[in-house]
């Protein structure tokens, strides 16, 4: 179906090409809207952790920063003009596909953070690659590269064109993960059921779960080996989500330790599957040691 040109508040969600039978029909009609700068696409303004994100050693969490660019981008697109409840009004909601994260440092309770967000580029007006930061006035905490998914009332289709006008778009490059030494480590994995709490507002596990799960079988592991897992300190990671995972599913961690950085940073790779899927998520953590990385290599069989 070829798009149609947008006249007042008729201004619909157009599916992608007609040569996409997958790609459902959406429905809604877009309110005016203001956003905060039409010549900048890039927005910054104060960002405060909450004291649930920090672990008993007073440093955040890499599940916690994940939250935060969820926040952070979600308060971007606001301050363009497409709140949560201006999207829900015409029908649109965005999914996170994959995310890349590079933690530049660990951050305490208390300090006076920055988030910053902008979209980097969009693709058929349906695929958009968002850029997140967290920093302080004399750096950056984590940088984070977001790829997201539109999706209307039916399906995958084109955000409406008032939408994609007001984000903007500002490519100023993205965020990579450190290169890899292969290694041959440990193996280990543990499963859990999905909780009915955990769902959230398009009902299913939000995506920092994801590297909950991660961080809580490495840190198993590192209490198996006699280290303590508050010690653990997050460099990077990413994850590419396949498919959801919903309440009373079983759950399984599958990790495997893979290789190391040029700094001596553990590197693992997970899988997360369900007993009606065998790859909801694959995620790549890159983890080190705040006392004996050392230590920390020789319990994941690196060294």
């Amino acid at each position: 179906m070829p798009e149609r040109a947008a006249t007042g508040d008729d201004r619909r969600l157009i599916p992608i090409g007609r040569e996409s039978t997958r790609l459902a029909a959406c429905i809604g009609t877009v309110r005016a809207v203001a956003p905060s700068s039409a010549a900048m696409p890039r927005v910054r303004f104060p960002y405060v952790l909450p004291r649930t994100a920090f672990s008993p050693r007073d440093a955040a969490r890499a599940g916690d920063i994940w939250r935060a660019f969820q926040d952070v981008a979600v308060e971007a697109a606001t301050k363009r003009g497409w709140s949560p409840l201006a999207m829900r009004d015409v029908g649109s909601i965005w999914i996170v596909r994959s995310m890349t994260v590079v933690h530049h440092r660990e951050t305490r309770f208390g300090e006076p953070l920055d988030g910053e967000s902008w979209v980097r580029r969009t693709r058929r007006g349906t695929f958009s690659t968002r850029e997140v930061r967290l920093a302080l006035d004399d750096g950056p905490i984590a940088s984070g590269t977001q790829e997201w998914a539109h999706l209307g009332l039916g399906g995958p289709c084109r955000m409406p064109s008032a939408m994609e006008d007001d984000l903007g778009v500002l490519d100023e490059g993205g965020i990579e993960l450190p290169d890899v030494e292969p290694r041959v480590g440990e193996s280990f994995e543990f499963g859990f059921d999905v909780w009915e709490t955990w769902m959230d507002p398009v009902g299913h596990v939000n995506h920092p779960h994801y590297i909950d799960f991660c961080d809580e079988n490495v840190s198993r592991r590192m209490r198996d080996a006699g280290l303590d897992p508050l010690d653990l300190v997050p460099i990077a990671e990413s994850a590419t989500f396949r498919a959801q995972v919903v309440a009373r599913e079983q759950a399984r961690v599958s990790s495997r330790a893979v290789g190391v950085t040029s700094s001596g940073a553990v590197v693992f790779d997970h899988r997360i599957a369900t007993e009606t899927n065998e790859r909801n998520t694959d995620a790549r953590t890159i983890r080190t040691h705040r006392a004996d990385p050392a230590a920390f290599r020789r319990a994941m069989g690196i060294d």
